[in-house]
C-alpha cells in the first residue's frame, strides 16, 4: 500500500486505527423519537411488545440533541442521519432540529413513513435545504405494500413524494435526493420490478433495500423458508431491472453476501466511522448493533456525545474490533457494509 495513494480522510483513519489516534465519526445517526403514528408488522416494536411510546418521557430534549449537534460541528461529521426507532415527524422539533444541522454546514438525511406529509411540509422540507429523505416503501402494489404497513399507507407514501417532487420544482431545488427504503420480505421479495418502474418516473434516485431482520413477531415475513432458487432468480430479475434504469441500489450487495448470516467484514471500520443515539440518548457503535441492542457506550444524559465517543468503554470496543471479536449480532451486518469496509481495508491494508 502507498500512502500517496490514499486520500486525506483515509490517512488520518489508517493512523486513527494504528495509533490509537483521536478521529471524530464521519456519520451520526440520531433517533429523534421512538413515537410512532403506523404498526408496522416487521417492526421491532412488536417483538418487545412495546406501545410506540413507551420512552416517551425520556426522549432527548431539543438542547441536549443540539448539545450532541454541537459536538458533531466540533468532531467534522459529515452527515447526521435521522433515523432508528421511530417517526421523525412525530416530533414536533424536528424542524428546529434540521434547521441547526443545515446551519452548521452538515449533510441532513432523514428516514420516514411519509403519512405525515402534506403540501405545507413538503415545502418546509425543500425550503430548510435538506439533502436527502428516504421514505419507507415496500411494495408498488398497494394491497402488498399495506398488509405490511397498515392500510392506507402506500397512497400516502406515494402523494408524499408527489408532494416533495412538486415543491422542488417550484422553488428551483435539487433537493432533497428523493430515495425509496425497501424490506425484503416474503410477501414482495418477487414483485419489486413494478417498483423500480414507479422510482425510474418518479426522480428517485436510489432504492436501498435492506434485510428482514427475523423476530417472532414477524415470521410470517420471513425468507428462511423462501426456497433459494426462488430468490435467486427474483433478484436477478430485479437487478437486471435495475441496472436498465440506471437506479442506484444496494441489491449486488445482497445477492453477493445473502439475505441472512453471512461473513463478516475482513475488518469493521464502525467504530471509527459512526455512532447511533437512540432517542433516550443511548449511544451505541453502529445501527446492527443497536438493533440487537448489544454494546450501549453510554448516554449522553449522562456525558456529552464527545466524551462517549473518546470514552475508555470506546476504546475497548475498538480494540475488540481490531481483534475481531465479533458480537452475535455482526453476522447480520448489513451486506453493504461489509463490500463497502472490505473494499477500503483493500486500501489501507488492515
Amino acid at each position: 500500500m502507498a500512502l500517496s495513494i490514499l486520500s486525506n480522510y483515509e490517512k488520518k483513519l489508517l493512523r486513527a486505527i494504528k495509533n490509537d489516534e483521536p478521529i471524530g465519526p464521519k456519520i451520526v445517526m440520531i433517533s429523534p423519537t421512538d413515537s410512532c403514528n403506523i404498526k408496522c408488522k416487521i417492526c421491532w416494536r412488536l417483538e418487545k411488545k412495546e406501545d410506540p411510546n413507551t420512552w416517551k418521557d425520556q426522549e432527548l430534549s431539543l438542547d441536549e440533541i443540539k448539545a450532541i449537534l454541537d459536538d458533531c460541528k466540533e468532531m467534522g461529521v459529515e452527515t447526521v442521519d435521522f433515523t432508528g426507532g421511530g417517526e421523525p415527524f412525530c416530533r414536533k422539533e424536528i424542524w428546529d432540529i434540521i434547521k441547526i444541522i443545515k446551519n452548521y454546514g452538515i449533510k441532513g438525511t432523514l428516514t420516514s413513513n411519509g403519512t405525515l406529509i402534506n403540501e405545507k411540509t413538503a415545502k418546509k422540507i425543500v425550503e430548510l435545504g435538506l439533502d436527502d429523505v428516504c421514505f419507507s416503501l415496500d411494495s408498488f402494489e398497494e394491497k402488498i405494500n399495506d398488509e405490511i404497513r397498515g392500510k392506507g399507507v402506500h397512497a400516502k407514501v406515494l402523494k408524499a413524494i408527489d408532494l416533495i417532487n412538486k415543491a422542488k420544482k417550484d422553488a428551483g431545488s435539487d433537493l432533497p435526493v428523493v430515495r425509496l427504503g425497501t424490506v425484503i420480505t416474503a410477501k414482495n421479495y418477487d414483485k419489486l420490478e413494478s417498483l423500480v418502474d414507479f422510482a425510474a418516473n418518479n426522480n428517485i434516485k436510489s432504492i436501498n433495500f435492506s434485510v428482514l431482520l427475523d423476530w417472532e413477531s414477524n415470521k410470517e415475513f420471513s425468507m428462511k423458508d423462501v426456497k433459494k432458487q426462488d430468490v435467486e432468480k427474483a433478484l436477478s430479475n430485479l437487478k437486471k431491472k435495475l441496472d436498465k434504469t440506471g437506479i442506484f441500489s444496494n441489491l449486488n450487495s445482497i445477492i453477493k453476501q445473502g439475505l441472512s448470516e453471512h461473513d463478516t467484514p475482513n475488518f469493521c471500520f464502525a467504530p471509527w466511522q459512526m455512532a447511533f443515539i437512540n432517542s433516550r440518548g443511548e449511544m451505541l457503535a453502529c445501527c446492527i448493533l443497536a438493533s440487537f441492542y448489544e454494546n450501549v457506550i453510554g448516554n449522553v444524559h449522562d456525558s456529552s456525545f464527545k466524551e462517549l465517543w473518546q470514552s475508555k468503554k470506546m476504546q475497548d470496543f475498538r480494540k475488540r474490533i481490531k481483534g475481531k471479536k465479533w458480537f452475535k449480532g455482526c453476522k447480520m451486518c448489513l451486506p453493504q457494509f461489509v463490500d463497502d469496509f472490505n473494499e477500503l481495508n483493500k486500501k489501507l491494508g488492515l
